[in-house]
């Protein structure tokens, strides 16, 4: 059974952190891996075009979730090592774009950690006699799936929505931080180009507090949507979702 707190409580043993999928094997004399995994998250959606070049912000990916096991090493040779890519952004255009989600990491057979969903397009705004019938983006769903002990990464955020006022702009929601998985992506915030009306993206989700004794190891979790209708932040500048990384602790 594996034992989150080795990552809590300051690691002891030989830490290996894996960002590009290969094989591995374990050094010479150690007799326990413990294998931490993050999948990919997913991307940021783009925001549609709309009356007067209006548009509702597009929702930010989800974080990848987490996974962990500890194995002996016993009978470990040439594993081979999957890491998870980042969902890719919406490039939709004016129609907009949902984000596409995030691909899981594994360790061989023994782990799966699962990609985060993608956030989802914001609605067009067309507005009769004031009212607004379209929704906000919605946010990502965090993914839990996957072999071992698992937790899902943080939700993607909505993105702006201002109710129809075409003359005022919302800010996006901030992605969520999650206790062991990957954090969510931020939410666009709406705007108007007519009347240079544009609401800010939100913050993305915190690192989980999990990775805070590993010095060297970057996490990115789910892409978030640009403030002005262009992608941007996440794993990259253009809305990517963050690859997913592999850690083995060997004692």
């Amino acid at each position: 059974e594996s034992d989150v707190g080795d990552l809590e409580g300051g690691i002891g043993g030989n830490v290996e952190i894996i960002e590009e999928s290969r094989t591995w094997s374990p050094p010479d004399g150690a007799r326990i891996a413990t294998v931490y995994a993050w999948g990919g998250g997913g991307g940021g959606a783009e925001e549609p075009g709309g009356s007067d070049d209006y548009r509702q912000g597009g929702g930010g990916g989800a974080g990848g979730a987490f996974a962990t096991t500890t194995l002996p090493t016993d009978g470990l040779s040439s594993v081979s090592i999957d890491i998870g890519a980042g969902g890719e952004p919406g490039q939709g255009g004016w129609s907009g774009e949902d984000g596409s989600p995030g691909e899981p990491t594994s360790f061989g057979d023994y782990l799966t950690a699962g990609g985060g969903a993608g956030g989802q397009k914001g609605a067009s705004s067309d507005i009769i006699g004031g009212g607004n019938t379209n929704t906000n983006g919605a946010r990502g769903e965090a993914s839990g799936g996957g072999i071992g002990f698992v937790k899902r990464g943080g939700d993607g955020a909505r993105g702006g929505f201002d109710d129809g006022n075409l003359n005022e702009a919302v800010d996006g929601e901030d992605g969520e931080t999650a206790t062991y998985g990957a954090p969510g992506g931020a939410g666009g915030g709406s705007n108007n180009d007519d009347v240079n009306v544009y609401g800010d993206r939100g913050e993305g989700g915190g690192v989980p507090d999990i990775v805070e004794d590993l010095p060297g190891l970057t996490m990115s979790g789910g892409g978030m949507n640009g403030p002005d209708g262009v992608n941007g932040g996440g794993g990259s500048e253009d809305g990517d979702g963050g690859d997913g990384v592999v850690v083995i602790v060997t004692r």
